[in-house]
């Protein structure tokens, strides 16, 4: 089960990878800046959520194998 749970973490964290990098790519005018940046602030403290919860349950995989 774990693995699965995985699976869809690791898939959500290339999905924000992927928007990040959309986003710093688009082209943008200074009206679309402001609202531009705030969701990759948003995207960005997203993609450090998931990496810690990845983070957590390689490190609780890693625990149980040395079990």
């Amino acid at each position: 089960m774990s693995e699965i749970l995985l699976e869809k973490l690791l898939e959500k964290r290339d999905f924000y990878l992927y928007t990040l990098k959309h986003l710093e790519f688009r082209g943008f005018d200074d009206e679309d800046s402001a609202d531009t940046q705030k969701l990759m602030n948003m995207t960005i403290e997203e993609l450090k959520k998931i990496e810690n919860e990845i983070r957590i349950m390689l490190s609780e995989n890693s625990s149980e194998v040395h079990l």
